[in-house]
């Protein structure tokens, strides 16, 4: 019989992505989801972070003991307007939501540019109606039980993995 063995830190091997992936999140309070899309975006190779409106107490301890201290590893920029999503498409990004709308794709079933942006609406109301003005396309994560969302980090790892 096989005997496994965890792995510790120094022993594991990360991967690499050739995309380059943006995520702008759309203003979001919970201190514990901040900390987890840190944490999610680096492990899943996120090049950068757009917080549009966020409040970023990077002193505050459960953001940095779920980011791990993710959040000095990624680079991040604090937005108030969606206007860096218009430069970010003319240097060639497609910009994308994961939400559920009329016209969105399954995320397990879609093939990605190398040049993405991932908008994340907030924990209660989604992706804004500005945002998903500017979308080229959006995305859903189907669901097998009765409930219609669920966590946005969860959502979030779900669909990185996806698009890696």
């Amino acid at each position: 019989m096989t005997q496994f063995r965890q792995l510790e830190h120094h022993e594991v091997q990360n991967f690499t992505t050739s995309k380059e992936i943006i995520l702008f999140i759309e203003p979001i309070s919970s201190p514990e989801n901040i900390g987890g899309i840190f944490r999610i975006a680096e492990a899943m190779g996120v090049q950068k972070i757009y917080w549009k409106n966020v409040l970023l107490d990077l002193s505050n301890k459960k953001i940095t003991k779920i980011s791990r201290n993710t959040n000095q590893k990624i680079l991040y920029q604090n937005v108030t307007d969606y206007s860096i999503l218009n430069e970010l498409q003319k240097q060639g990004f497609q910009i994308s939501a994961l939400e559920l709308t009329t016209h969105a794709q399954n995320i397990h079933h879609s093939t990605f540019p190398n040049k993405l942006v991932l908008i994340i609406g907030n924990e209660a109301h989604g992706v804004s109606k500005e945002a998903l003005a500017l979308c080229d396309s959006t995305y859903f994560i189907p669901m097998y039980g009765e409930n219609s969302s669920m966590n946005l980090v969860v959502s979030l790892g779900i669909a990185l993995n996806s698009i890696v």
